[in-house]
């Protein structure tokens, strides 16, 4: 009898021990869960897929090729170019074959353009794009910028206002 009173103690202490687990759990949200699928960064194609060493290789000496063609050792004083300025020059550039031309990126660059014309030069399309008179696009990953017209008015008349750096 005296075993049987210390195993329903022991069972009353297990009992009593559950129920304080129980209570402390009951305070604890949790959910199911959940496929988070969309959130995961989806790891692209190899977009150097297809490309052998020697491409690779040739591209590596072309822009070794351009960068010592660029190399210059004389003094030149730059003329400051203006954001407004260029956005004229992209404008007539565009103007000449009417609504709809389109123009590369690369057309508005020249191997002896430094830093700063091809900052400003940027810095006119992103204008031109805000003020809705281009549309830029890529027709595939890593090709060249498209501008193209959307044929609204010329604007010959861009005010110190609208651009003022």
């Amino acid at each position: 009898m005296v075993q049987k009173l210390i195993e329903y103690r022991k069972y009353k202490g297990i009992a009593k021990h559950l129920q304080e687990k129980e209570m402390e759990r009951s305070l604890i949200y949790s959910k199911e869960p959940e496929d988070l699928t969309p959130w995961v960064h989806v790891v692209m194609d190899n977009p150097v897929k297809g490309l052998h060493a020697a491409d690779l290789l040739a591209a590596f000496q072309k822009a070794i090729r351009k960068a010592t063609k660029r190399t210059s050792y004389a003094r030149i004083q730059r003329d400051e170019i203006s954001v407004k300025d260029r956005i004229r020059e992209v404008l007539t550039a565009l103007e000449r074959n009417g609504p709809g031309s389109k123009l590369l990126f690369s057309r508005l660059l020249h191997e002896d353009m430094i830093r700063h014309e091809i900052v400003v030069t940027f810095l006119a399309i992103l204008e031109l794009m805000k003020m809705k008179q281009i549309l830029c696009y890529q027709e595939k990953l890593f090709d060249d910028i498209v501008m193209e017209w959307t044929g609204g008015e010329p604007l010959h008349g861009i005010s110190e206002v609208e651009i003022n750096y």
